[in-house]
């Protein structure tokens, strides 16, 4: 049977309603409750489950309620007994379904090429030893965010960082149903689409993602996937989505911590020498401050002549 997520969604809401009520509810014969039969002798309505008569009447439609009374002014449902074989079978489905299982495994030196925030490393690697708690980091392009999101994607388990203004292309619930990563991450995420950021809400607040296609709703359940994220401002970020995840803003590099930090990308994990990239770190700070440049430039030029006839063309060429 093929459910619509609306149909789905007012399934569950409607099965933890009948949770709360006295097994006798709906027995007229019951003398235990008010009047000497059931409370909810003709069912419960629209108003007690907040879920819109059209979608009631569709479950009813494909047998997973039942209506025990009817009138011009009042219409009584409750689960039939294929509703709630239906909501169980879909509980053993995600409780039963292949997600990444392996442990976190951080590499001992995560977080060493970057100055400072020792508080902000010390919180990172504490939230990886219990339930998942998703980050937002706030701060404009040349800020530490960058090089925190380059280190997470050491942890195996990990995705590449996504940039949202390519996540519509690639598709965040398409990266979680195939990947079924440890660690989503994401840049730029101001620029994402609603469609990723209802994903994104649904993954942070349950950590359980599903998608309808052509009458068909595939369901995943990523009990171990965190979120953490990157963006130089919060304007068009939904506020649903701020309130689920914890915010950490960081300010800009000065230059001294910016030609630190590039020396010990660059020598540790590059393995370049300590004088061609401190050389590159003063060039690329006279750029644009970015620790990404410099990455790109230390990939292309190897000596201080190289760097110099580089950064010509990049300066002749760039927009």
């Amino acid at each position: 049977m093929l459910l619509t997520d609306k149909e789905r969604e007012a399934l569950v809401r409607i099965q933890e309603f009948e949770k709360t009520l006295p097994n006798n509810a709906f027995d007229v014969t019951s003398e235990t409750v008010i009047g000497g039969k059931g409370q909810y002798q003709l069912g419960w309505e629209w108003r007690d489950v907040k879920v819109h008569a059209a979608v009631l009447n569709g479950l009813v439609i494909k047998g997973c309620l039942e209506t025990l009374f009817h009138s011009n002014s009042y219409t009584g449902y409750r689960l039939s007994e294929e509703g709630k074989e239906l909501l169980l079978k879909e509980a053993e489905e995600i409780t039963n379904n292949d997600e990444y299982s392996g442990k976190l495994e951080i590499p001992n030196d995560l977080f060493s090429v970057i100055t400072g925030y020792s508080e902000v490393k010390e919180m990172f690697l504490r939230s990886f030893k219990g339930e998942p708690v998703d980050f937002l980091m706030i701060g404009v392009p040349g800020s530490a965010k960058t090089m925190f999101l380059s280190e997470l994607e050491r942890i195996p388990g990990s995705t590449s960082t996504v940039l949202g203004g390519t996540a519509s292309k690639v598709g965040i619930i398409d990266i979680l149903f195939d990947y079924r990563p440890i660690i989503l991450l994401l840049d730029e995420f101001e620029h994402l689409n609603t469609k990723d950021y209802t994903v994104l809400l649904s993954l942070c607040e349950t950590r359980i993602i599903s998608e309808t296609k052509h009458g068909k709703t595939r369901r995943m359940v990523l009990n171990n996937t965190r979120v953490f994220a990157g963006c130089n401002s919060t304007k068009n970020i939904p506020i649903a989505i701020l309130d689920r995840m914890q915010k950490v803003t960081f300010r800009n590099y000065s230059y001294s911590e910016f030609v630190l930090v590039v020396k010990n990308v660059l020598t540790l994990r590059m393995g370049m020498m300590e004088e061609i990239s401190e050389y590159i770190a003063e060039k690329t700070w006279k750029l644009n401050h970015s620790v990404r440049q410099a990455i790109r430039i230390a990939k292309m030029a190897k000596t201080k002549k190289e760097v110099d006839e580089l950064l010509e063309v990049m300066l002749k060429y760039s927009s």
